[in-house]
């Protein structure tokens, strides 16, 4: 047994496990906005245009008269020029949300955008990543706020297509919508999903790390809300908020969003889920992966304001804060760029975004009350990007789990009958199924049922077990790997050899997700099984699996063992 370097499971940068297997096989502003989001939501918007165009009259002094061509739409920002895919399918990439977060504008709420800078902006270009460390070095650019649409061939300003709007993982410091499965060939691509299921996919950009989640008594003071930490919500808040003034001209429907994300996305997706701020700028709600949390502001600011002594240069400045906005973003990023494993970075408790803890606001029904799906998968684990202990033994395992789970007195006898090694196919394999439903399938039976206990609205659960076969062999259904089904992109990794079952997997979660956004309801002619509201009682779901099927009582035995044991005392 030894210990590996450590990391976390809650970023979907877990991919890149999967994506390295293949390669072994083959303008700015002095405003300053207030701190809830600084954009109109209330803007009627315009409907009316020729199939495949969006030119008709629209009233907005950031909009030049020019020549109607197909591509072209009309935001209230200004004319945006979008590419065709191979398969028809418009896309619109690297639109401005907000202006550029930099200089007076790091650390507050998003600002407006304004007009575009050209009178048409030709949209085909990703943005960059918002600044990150990887692999030792800090990438992106801080003016990173933008989002990329996908609409389908005949997109017309009156189609009225539901909408899916995609948070990103990374565990908060890593990722971007751009990021890639190979060269060319980006992961989180509305292509599929716009051709086959007739939706308009949005993918957005937001603050990562320090300039996301930055919390300092200085910026609780000098904000209207008296609360900071909370950048990286306010722009999610902000990009909703400009699809409710902007997608009915790429032909989508404004009061159809599904807003869903993975990993750490998923961690922000249930912040708006609970978040006053995100009232009205969704339908729909669907987590992948991931669960509710928040830091109190004290606390945030605590480790926060300790953690920027170590710029030298700033600890005594008469001005701090503005000490710290002149330093380059790359300078900031390099020096706190936060633990995956620690999950440094992630909601704060503000009083503004989040007025209390999420899974607290979600069980007294204090929070958006709207269709909510959520799932993991069998083995969120079961790969060295996330989880660092290594078994090679039946030994090794047994001392492990007396080692971790010392206490209470009981806990690792009982782990081990629930888990024992001879169950699985190696002891690693236990310690993974160990691991994952301690993290996520319990995490995931205690939300469900606190989300239908508290809503009017439905609550559906979901599990993926379907086992990806490749060139190396079966690939387990570990963290991230779903995302291949609900974008259709597995055919681009020429590792996998992708089965009518994966085909089947893949159309029915995309199905499954775009009748969610499109009623409310995930039951998906493709489904192949009927998805029933969640029910505690039954503690029911939709498994993909080989086939897709439905299925009660989840794990559970493990589950009860593992919320008796985490339970708080």
């Amino acid at each position: 047994m030894h210990l590996r370097r450590t990391c976390t499971f809650f970023t979907s940068f877990t991919l890149f496990a999967v994506l390295a297997l293949g390669a072994a096989c083959g303008g700015d502003s002095d405003a300053r906005p207030p701190d809830d989001a600084a954009v109109d939501v209330t803007a009627d918007t315009a409907t009316g245009a020729d199939v495949g165009t969006d030119a008709g009259p629209f009233e907005s002094e950031c909009v030049d008269e020019v020549s109607a061509v197909p591509g072209l739409v009309t935001t209230h920002e200004g004319n945006v020029q979008g590419v065709a895919e191979a398969n028809g399918v418009w896309r619109f990439l690297g639109i401005p949300f907000a202006q550029p977060p930099v200089g007076d504008l790091r650390w507050r709420a998003p600002a407006a955008p304004g007009c575009l800078p050209e009178p048409v902006f030709v949209a085909d270009t990703f943005g960059p990543a918002c600044p990150q460390l990887a692999d030792g070095a800090v990438t992106g650019d801080e003016d990173c706020l933008q989002l990329n649409v996908w609409t389908p061939a005949d997109y017309t300003a009156d189609s009225k297509l539901p909408v899916l709007f995609f948070i990103h993982g990374g565990a908060n410091i890593l990722g971007s919508a751009s990021q890639g499965l190979l060269p060319g060939r980006p992961l989180y691509t509305g292509e599929s999903l716009a051709e086959a299921e007739g939706v308009v996919v949005v993918t957005v950009q937001y603050r990562l790390g320090p300039l996301g989640f930055l919390a300092l008594p200085e910026l609780s003071a000098e904000s209207e809300t008296g609360g900071s930490g909370h950048y990286a919500p306010l722009d999610h808040v902000a990009a909703l908020a400009w699809v409710q003034r902007n997608i009915a001209r790429f032909g989508g429907d404004p009061e159809r969003v599904l807003l869903f994300g993975q990993s750490a996305g998923a961690i922000n997706v249930c912040t708006l889920l609970v978040s006053p701020r995100a009232a009205g700028l969704f339908s729909a709600a669907l987590m992948q992966s991931g669960f509710c949390s928040g830091v109190p502001l004290a606390d945030a600011e605590a480790r926060f304001d300790a953690a920027v002594d170590v710029f030298d240069e700033c600890r005594d400045a008469s001005d701090r804060l503005a000490c710290l906005r002149a330093l380059p973003a790359e300078r900031i990023v390099g020096a706190i760029p936060g633990s995956i494993s620690e999950l440094t970075y992630g909601p704060v408790i503000d009083g503004h975004v989040l007025p209390d803890a999420p899974l607290a606001l979600l069980t007294r029904g204090e929070h958006n009350d709207v269709p909510f799906a959520l799932g993991t998968t069998a083995d969120e684990m079961a790969s060295d990007n996330i989880f660092t202990l290594e078994v090679s033994t039946v030994e090794e395992y047994e001392r492990l789990i007396e080692r971790e789970f010392a206490e209470p007195e009981g806990t690792a006898a009982r782990i081990l009958e629930l888990y024992p090694a001879e169950d699985f196919a190696t002891p690693q394999e236990a310690l993974v199924r160990v691991y994952t439903d301690r993290a996520f399938t319990s995490g995931a039976r205690r939300l469900a049922r606190a989300a239908a206990a508290s809503s009017r609205s439905p609550v559906y659960r979901y599990f993926f077990s379907k086992i990806t076969e490749s060139r190396a062999g079966a690939i387990p259904a570990r963290h991230g790997i779903d995302l291949l089904y609900v974008f259709d992109v597995l055919t681009a990794i020429p590792v996998f050899t992708v089965t009518p079952a994966d085909a089947q997997v893949a159309d029915a979660m995309g199905g499954s997700w775009a009748a969610l956004a499109r009623d409310g309801d995930p039951n998906a002619t493709v489904l192949g099984a009927s998805w029933g509201a969640y029910d505690p009682s039954r503690d029911n779901y939709v498994d993909f699996g080989a086939t897709v099927s439905a299925g009660a009582g989840l794990r559970s035995e493990a589950c009860d063992f593992w919320d008796r044991l985490l339970e708080p005392r």
